[in-house]
């Protein structure tokens, strides 16, 4: 495991709130020295100050099991941590037990710093799975490219010690989802029903033998509640939580989490976070239009952000022109196409269209990651 990967994990473990968490995670980002103050507060866009107190409540939950850090100083404790984690990380005398392997198959995530505007959604979505059981994040009138699949990843990624019984990614589009549980219970549980047995035995079989602890499905762009999901739901029981992802509406008994687009600020954000900073703030109105442009939309604007990056030379105002280009071609052919779908604007016409100045490849995968 990576140094990266075990400060997440035990970021996880102690429970921090995602602002204590990125804090956390820039101050100790590498093992043997640290960010000063003013550069995480740099990187995190943040005062000095809220960077001191965002550490202050991560040394108060870690003084849970590392006592000592109560009786050194403000630098003092940030090294002390850091010795206490690294012995943890190298296994050595003065670590804490080796924690269990909790299974999964969660699909790769953006870094969790550049996950912007959906703390709150978020916190919803963990409370709503413990008190609910299922949870469907749902796209408002079912637009695409808000990023439900990303909120999901995020969120398991996150809570991943919450689930010790593991979490199981299905993907309502991909094979048959039962197959899908078949094998994840045999790779990750060595769980193999005899052949001769009847499908929903097999299945049966797995949800009464699967590992003990809360365990998390994820069905990932589900269309149809009733084909795709319901056949294949585990006996009615606490510890399983169900969470969908779609741009269906469904029944109003299953609990809905309905994700929109991002505020400015926070597109904003997400704009600039690929590229460099002071790229914007030399046509801070420009960018802003181009958020305004491309309706705020995650995709669309991760999209333009990475192509940015690896055109350090392109003004925002020659990407606004071209963009401004490409919606009137796209009104144009929508005009003469009455079968297109042109409800939602350039921004899903942007997100899901062909742009001459993308590369397909990239936007592929990051459209798989950000749906």
């Amino acid at each position: 495991m990576e140094w990266r990967d075990f400060l997440e994990q035990e970021s996880a473990i102690y429970d921090l709130s995602l602002e204590e968490k990125a804090a956390f995670v820039k101050r100790l980002k590498t093992e043997k020295s640290s960010n000063s103050e003013a550069k995480v507060a740099s990187e995190l866009n943040i005062g000095v100050a809220a960077v001191k107190k965002r550490m202050a409540e991560v040394y108060d939950k870690f003084a849970q099991s590392y006592p000592e850090l109560a009786t050194f100083k403000r630098r003092g404790k940030l090294e002390k941590l850091r010795a206490c984690l690294t012995a943890k990380y190298n296994g050595g005398q003065d670590a804490h037990p080796t924690i269990k392997e909790i299974h999964q198959n969660i699909p790769p995530a953006v870094p969790f710093e550049k996950f912007v505007g959906r703390e709150v959604e978020l916190q919803k979505l963990h409370s709503s799975l413990q008190t609910s059981g299922q949870v469907a994040i749902v796209a408002v009138a079912g637009m695409g490219g808000v990023g439900k699949t990303e909120l999901a990843t995020q969120y398991a990624k996150q809570h991943l010690q919450n689930y010790q019984g593991g979490v199981c990614w299905l993907s309502a589009q991909g094979i048959d989802v039962g197959i899908q549980i078949l094998r994840f219970a045999e790779l990750k549980f060595k769980l193999i029903a005899p052949d001769d047995w009847e499908f929903a035995d097999r299945l049966r079989y797995c949800w009464e033998n699967w590992q003990q602890g809360e365990v998390l499905l994820v069905f990932d762009n589900v269309t149809d509640y009733k084909k795709q999901v319901q056949p294949y739901l585990p006996p009615e029981s606490p510890r399983f939580k169900v969470l969908l992802t779609t741009r269906e509406k469904f029944d109003r008994t299953l609990l809905q989490l309905p994700l929109g687009v991002l505020k400015p600020l926070a597109a904003m954000k997400l704009l600039k976070s690929p590229i460099d900073r002071e790229r914007l703030k030399s046509e801070p109105w420009v960018a802003r239009e181009i958020c305004k442009f491309l309706g705020y939309l995650p995709l669309a604007l991760e999209l333009v952000g990475r192509y940015l990056d690896t055109m350090p030379d392109l003004s925002l105002e020659t990407l606004l022109k071209r963009l401004e280009k490409k919606r009137l071609e796209h009104e144009a052919v929508a005009k003469a196409n009455p079968l297109m779908r042109y409800e939602y604007g350039v921004a899903e016409a942007f997100a899901w269209e062909q742009c001459d100045f993308v590369r397909r490849p990239q936007k592929s995968a990051i459209a798989n990651n950000l749906l």
